[in-house]
């Protein structure tokens, strides 16, 4: 019988972030607010259960005063595509928005705006199958 269980990554340093959240005083709960995620997922990452998306680490990086690069916690997980290089004080990309950027380069609003959209569209490209099925 094969295992489906996922493998935990084994990098020494997953401990430093941990160590790094609790020497600044912060819970599962206070570090899942500041990155906007839940406090599972916070714990997953600190247990190598999953690795974040790089966006994710970034912002952990400068919350954490974190050394080193995504590669040294999470070896076998590199970033896809264009590097990740994200300013804490980075503003939303919309024109005339001031709000700070959260993920892709959007504020929170515009983001969920982008989600919401993109779910509309696969919804409509759904019903569109089914309706040309029967």
């Amino acid at each position: 019988m094969v295992s489906t269980k996922r493998q935990k990554y084994k990098s020494p340093r997953l401990k430093e972030i941990t160590r790094a959240r609790e020497r600044r005083l912060m819970t599962l709960h206070d570090m899942a607010k500041r990155l906007i995620i839940s406090p599972t997922s916070v714990k997953s990452y600190e247990q190598g259960g999953y690795a974040p998306p790089p966006e994710t680490w970034a912002k952990m990086k400068v919350i954490l005063d974190l050394p080193g690069d995504m590669s040294d916690y999470w070896p076998d997980r590199l970033p896809k595509g264009r590097p990740v290089v994200v300013d804490p004080n980075a503003l939303c990309e919309r024109p005339n928005c001031s709000e700070k950027a959260f993920r892709s380069g959007l504020c929170l609003r515009h983001y969920r705006q982008k989600l919401r959209r993109r779910k509309k569209v696969e919804e409509e490209r759904i019903k569109n199958l089914v309706i040309h099925e029967s």
